[in-house]
Parts: structure tokens; C-alpha cells; sequence
């Protein structure tokens, strides 16, 4: 820690890629320009921009701006399946398996599986994340499985398939499933089939040994828009919303290619 400030006083809207070039604005409490011009630090380069008087946070990201190489025909698309891609269920695609024990209350099965936390609240984070993981695994088998019905184009992952639709449709909101989630209309019959598949109920959710881990239904925006999509020579450009993956995009479009 060359500034010796707490890494948790480090301000920063999101996460990025590690197997990329990317670029990301941070805030760091009363650290002078002078300070930042002499740091030094592998395979980070840090460019002061100025200064402000509200900490960056997650949820301050609008966008992300994609330069990708991509030496292939583009099918031109201002959408995409708002799905979760692989990077959310980890190096072994397994985040979503250890989070299913989370609601089977076998922790004992799930601490025997997972690495040993410096602390509490690591602990804690990697118990939010496997929970959370189950939630997004769900959510892209609701997802396929409601889309399946329109004309569409299927691709693999390593959890199943995906369903791009070739048609654009009306956008909407799909749920993370809960303990309080309205199973309602075709979502809520496709939730359900899924629940009976996977053996678990919306009580599941609702794990009173660990308190945090108890909230209201979120909602996920089924789709997003594709801005500013364009191809010079072999780079792809576009602009994505934050909470969507870029590779969710590639797939569609090698997909169409």
C-alpha cells in the first residue's frame, strides 16, 4: 500500500475484467496530485483527473465503453439477452452449486468446498456471492426457457444453453428468484417448473442463520441496449449499460455470424 490509506477508503464504481486492458475512473481520500504522479505500480498506471468532493461508489457506473478485436462478420443488433455469463459462476462454473447449499443449510458440505477466509466479513462476501450466484443461474434458465418460444438461435455454455431471440420484442423485467417473489403468469409457471426441477422453495431463500443474506426480490432488465455498434477494420466498438456482459454480446454475435 503505497499511499498507506485503507483499501477500503479506495472509491470505485465496479469491477473489470482481468483478462482485458481496461480503464477505470477511482477516488482516494486527500492523496495530492504530487502523491499520484510518483506511483509505481505493475501493470497499473494511475492519471490524475482532479479533484472532487464525493467519494466514487459502486452504482455510480452508467456505461462501459468496448473496444474488442473481432476479425468476423457483424450482425448488426441494438439488443441483447440480458443474461449472466461465465465469468459470474467462477473458474470451475460451480459458484451456483455452492450456493444451492446455502439454501439446503448444509454448511458443513459448503465450508469443506470453499477456500478458508482470511476473516469474517471475507467470508461473508464469498457466502453473499454463492448465494447470489444460484440466483443468476436461475434466473438465465427462466430467461431461455420464456424465450425459447419466439425464433430463435441457441447457444452453449457451460451451464446449459442460451436462447437469442431474431426478432426484437417489448423489454421487461424478470426477477431474481426470492423468498417473497410473485410467482405470477407465464414467469411465475416457468419459476415454478424450475423450483420443482431443482427441489427447493421460495422459503429456501429465506436462510434466518444468515441474517444478511435476506432482502426484497431485485429485478433484472431482461435485455439491453447496444450503442454506438460499430466495426472498423478487425475492432468492435460498442457501449454497453452497467450489469451486462460484453461476452453475452460476443456470443450473440458469433452466433449470427
Amino acid at each position: 500500500n503505497v499511499l498507506k490509506i485503507d483499501l477500503k477508503q479506495i472509491g470505485f464504481a465496479g469491477s473489470k475484467d482481468k483478462q482485458a486492458i481496461t480503464y477505470q475512473y477511482i477516488s482516494l481520500p486527500k492523496v495530492t496530485k504530487e502523491r499520484i504522479d510518483k506511483i509505481k505500480l505493475k501493470d497499473i498506471s494511475l492519471k490524475f483527473k482532479g479533484y472532487g468532493d464525493k467519494r466514487i461508489s459502486l452504482g455510480d457506473l452508467k456505461a462501459n465503453k468496448f473496444k474488442i478485436k473481432f476479425p468476423y462478420k457483424v450482425y448488426k443488433t441494438d439488443f441483447c439477452e440480458n443474461y449472466f455469463d461465465e465469468q459470474r459462476f467462477g473458474i470451475n462454473s460451480n459458484n451456483h452449486t455452492l450456493g444451492k447449499l446455502i439454501l439446503q443449510r448444509d454448511f458443513k458440505k459448503l465450508n469443506s468446498l470453499i477456500e478458508k477466509p482470511v476473516n469474517n466479513h471475507e467470508y461473508n462476501l464469498k457466502l453473499r456471492f454463492y448465494f447470489n450466484s444460484y440466483q443468476s443461474y436461475l434466473f438465465n434458465l427462466c430467461l431461455s426457457q420464456f424465450l425459447s418460444k419466439y425464433k430463435h438461435l441457441e447457444e452453449e455454455y457451460s451451464l446449459g444453453k442460451l436462447v437469442f431471440i431474431k426478432r426484437k420484442i417489448d423489454f421487461f423485467k424478470l426477477p431474481l428468484l426470492n423468498f417473497d417473489t410473485q410467482l405470477e403468469g407465464e414467469i411465475g409457471k416457468i419459476y415454478k417448473k424450475i423450483m420443482k426441477q431443482e427441489n427447493i422453495k421460495l422459503n429456501s431463500f429465506l436462510v434466518k442463520q444468515i441474517p444478511f443474506l435476506v432482502s426484497d426480490t431485485q429485478y433484472r432488465d431482461a435485455f439491453f441496449n447496444v450503442k454506438n455498434l460499430i466495426k472498423k477494420q478487425n475492432y468492435l466498438y460498442f457501449t454497453l449499460p452497467k450489469g451486462s456482459y460484453a461476452t453475452i454480446l460476443l456470443k450473440k454475435l458469433l452466433r449470427n455470424t
